[in-house]
C-alpha cells in the first residue's frame, strides 16, 4: 500500500448537498446485507487509545443514529476530506434510491440507509472524481456520533472468519463479519458492482471501547478504517461493504479514559518538574 503523507491539505465539508434526482423508486429489503453473497475481508485489530461510555441502547443502529460521526477519505494526491455525518436525503443509485444519511462532498459519497440496522445492511461508497487520485483509506470515528464498532466476536476473540459465536459487552452481541458485497438481486438492479477485489481491502478497528468501570471485552472499538492495497479509484464503481455498529445510550459520550491535557496544563507540569529538577540542583550544590 501506498505510503499516506500526513502533512496534508485537509477539505472539511460538513454541509450536505441536496439531492435534485428523485425519479427512482423506493426500495427495502433489496439492501439486506444478510441476502446478499458477502465475502469477508481481512481484518486487524488494535487497541489505539482506550475509550470509554456508561452503556448502550441495544443491538441495532440506523443510518440516523449515527449522526454527527466523523469520516475521513485520504487519497494519493495527498489531499484529505473530511465531513460529519448527517442527512442525506434520497440517493439514487441507477434504478433504485433510498433515504440515506451519510456524508458528500467533490470526493464522493458515503451512504447508508437511514432506517436500515447496520447488522442487515449495506455501506454506499462511490467516488465521484478522478483529480485526487486513488482513495487510500476511509476511516469513520463514531465517538462524536455516539457510534461504536463492533467486530465479530468469537471464542477467539474478534474473529472475521472462524470461530463460535459468543456476547461481548453488555448491550452488544452477534455482530456480522466485515465483509464486501459481491453480487445480488440489489446490485443488478442499479447495474453495478463492486470493481475492487475483496482481497485487496483490509479493515482496521482501532480504539477499544469499555463500559465506565470495567476493562474492555474486546469486541468494540471507536474507528473503523478500510484501506485499500494500491488505492481504489473512480472508475472501480459503486463499492458496497457491511460492518457492524452500536450505539452509546442516549445522552451518554464516549469519550477517552485518560483525557489529553490541555496545553495551558501542559505548560504548568512542565513548570512543575523544571522547578523540582532546579531544586534538586541546589541541595546537591550545598
Amino acid at each position: 500500500m501506498p505510503t499516506i503523507t500526513l502533512c496534508l491539505t485537509v477539505h472539511t465539508e460538513t454541509r450536505m448537498p441536496t439531492v435534485r434526482s428523485l425519479l427512482a423508486p423506493l426500495i427495502g429489503s433489496a439492501l439486506l446485507a444478510s441476502s446478499a453473497q458477502g465475502q469477508s475481508i481481512a481484518t486487524q485489530y488494535e487497541t489505539g487509545t482506550a475509550y470509554t461510555t456508561t452503556s448502550l441502547t441495544g443491538f441495532s443502529t440506523s443510518g440516523a443514529a449515527m449522526a454527527g460521526m466523523l469520516v475521513t477519505a485520504r487519497f494519493a494526491s495527498g489531499d484529505v476530506f473530511q465531513g460529519t455525518w448527517g442527512n442525506l436525503g434520497t440517493q439514487v443509485y441507477g434504478g433504485a434510491s433510498f433515504s440515506a444519511y451519510g456524508v458528500s462532498g467533490l470526493w464522493g459519497s458515503l451512504a447508508f440507509p437511514t432506517a436500515g440496522d447496520s447488522n442487515d445492511n449495506f455501506w454506499f461508497l462511490r467516488l465521484a472524481s478522478g483529480d485526487y487520485g486513488a482513495l487510500l483509506e476511509l476511516t469513520l470515528n463514531g465517538a462524536p456520533g455516539r457510534t461504536l464498532f463492533d467486530c465479530r466476536f468469537t471464542t477467539n476473540g474478534c474473529d472475521n472468519f472462524a470461530g463460535t459465536l459468543v456476547n461481548g459487552t453488555p448491550g452488544s452481541s452477534g455482530a456480522i463479519a466485515a465483509q464486501v458485497a459481491t453480487t445480488n438481486q440489489f446490485l443488478a438492479q442499479i447495474g453495478s458492482h463492486n470493481l475492487f477485489d475483496a482481497s485487496d481491502v483490509l479493515g482496521v478497528y482501532s480504539n477499544s471501547v469499555s463500559l465506565t468501570g470495567n476493562p474492555p471485552v474486546g469486541d468494540l472499538f471507536e474507528q473503523f478504517s478500510l484501506r485499500f492495497d494500491g488505492g481504489m479509484t473512480v472508475d472501480q464503481g459503486l463499492f458496497l461493504f457491511a460492518v457492524d455498529t452500536d450505539n452509546a445510550a442516549v445522552g451518554a459520550v464516549i469519550v477517552p479514559t485518560t483525557p489529553v491535557p490541555e496545553p495551558s496544563s501542559l505548560v504548568l507540569l512542565v513548570g512543575a518538574f523544571s522547578g523540582l529538577a532546579m531544586a534538586a540542583r541546589r541541595r546537591r550544590v550545598v
